[in-house]
């Protein structure tokens, strides 16, 4: 007879993402999630909800109606480039722990734009630095990146977890 704990340490082994799996059903996420969606439509649904100490909205993309997409995206004001670096290296360091180093670490700052000139908040962007800092990691089943990109006045920030497989993961 197995113990409790050895078939939830089974169970955790066999989710992709928070307790979903790719090729999961929408239905089927909905019902992992045990709470009420933000917002859904035919090709995703999301949550929020504090993840690793930062508000985030928890999303997941469906294609052909499976889970072949999730993710963070944190979207707390964290002040200024050094705050959201910070908070990037503190989620960095959970997902080391759980992952390893990761594949690719890279650190590329330019002198140009990431946003447009319609986007009030990064209007003459150019006199100013932007950050670009992306980790990724490889496990049997899926891609994991943490990224950060913008600027002082606001950065995307955000953790994806991508199927390796999508035939795989479409059964």
């Amino acid at each position: 007879m197995k113990s409790k704990s050895a078939v939830l340490k089974r169970r955790e082994l066999d989710f992709d993402f928070r307790n979903a799996s790719w090729g999961m059903t929408k239905s089927d996420v909905k019902y992992s999630e045990g709470i009420q969606p933000h917002s859904e439509s035919e090709n995703y649904v999301t949550y929020r909800e504090k993840v690793m100490g930062l508000d985030a909205v928890i999303g997941f993309h469906f294609n052909d109606g499976y889970l072949v997409r999730a993710g963070y995206a944190f979207r707390e004001f964290r002040g200024d480039e050094a705050d959201y670096i910070e908070e990037y290296e503190k989620v960095k360091g959970m997902l080391t722990s759980v992952y390893g180093e990761p594949e690719v670490d890279e650190n590329l700052r330019e002198k140009t734009s990431l946003c447009d000139s319609q986007t009030p908040s990064c209007d003459d962007l150019d006199d100013r630095d932007t950050i670009m800092l992306l980790s990724q990691w490889l496990t049997g089943r899926s891609i994991v990146r943490l990224i950060l990109m913008g600027c002082n006045e606001g950065c995307d920030f955000g953790v994806l977890y991508i199927t390796r497989d999508h035939d795989d993961s479409v059964k």
